[in-house]
C-alpha cells in the first residue's frame, strides 16, 4: 500500500510542477494589432531597431521577478511607423522598455534585431512592454507578419477578421 501512496505523489508532485508552467501560443501579428486597435490604450506600430543595454535589461527583468518592482530600460528606437500607406514615415526616439512577467517568465528583447513592434503611446512618452509570451514584439518579422499588420491598418483583411 505504502508503494501506491509514494507512486500517486509523485505522479501529483508532477502534474502541479506542469500546471505552474507558462503556456504561450505563437503570438499573431494581426491578432496583436486588433488587440491594440481595440484598446483604451494608444499604440504605435513600429518597425525598426531598438537599440540599449542588454545587462540593464535583464537587471529590470530580475528585479520584476524577485520584488515585483516595475523599471524602464531606455532603448533608442530608430526605423518607420506605421501609416495607411505602410512602413514609410521614419521615426526615431528614445522608448522605455518595460519587462512583464508571469511567475518566473519574463519578457526579453535582444538589442540591434529589426523589430516590428507594437508601442504604447502616452503623449511624449512611449513604452514597449515585454511580455513574457511576445506577443508585443515580432523580432525579425517575415512579410506576411508586416503584411497582415499594414492590411489590418487599411481596414482590410485582418488575421481572420476584416476590418470596418
Amino acid at each position: 500500500m505504502s508503494v501506491l501512496r509514494g507512486m500517486l505523489l509523485a505522479v501529483m508532485l508532477c502534474t502541479a510542477g506542469q500546471a505552474q508552467a507558462l503556456s504561450c501560443l505563437r503570438a499573431d501579428a494581426a491578432a496583436t494589432y486588433l488587440k491594440a486597435a481595440n484598446s483604451d490604450t494608444q499604440y504605435m506600430v513600429v518597425l525598426g531597431r531598438f537599440l540599449f543595454d542588454g545587462s540593464a535589461l535583464k537587471t529590470a527583468a530580475e528585479d520584476m521577478k524577485q520584488s515585483r518592482q516595475a523599471r524602464q530600460t531606455p532603448a533608442r528606437f530608430s526605423g518607420y511607423y506605421l501609416t495607411k500607406a505602410g512602413f514609410v514615415a521614419p521615426w526615431s526616439s528614445t522608448i522605455g522598455l518595460q519587462v512583464d512577467c508571469a511567475a518566473s517568465w519574463c519578457g526579453s528583447l535582444q538589442s540591434g534585431v529589426q523589430t516590428l513592434a507594437f508601442v504604447q503611446t502616452n503623449g511624449a512618452e512611449h513604452t514597449l512592454h515585454l511580455s513574457p509570451c511576445g506577443d508585443t514584439t515580432f523580432v525579425n518579422p517575415n512579410a506576411d507578419d508586416i503584411g497582415s499588420v499594414v492590411a489590418c491598418h487599411k481596414g482590410r483583411q485582418c488575421g481572420s477578421n476584416t476590418i470596418r
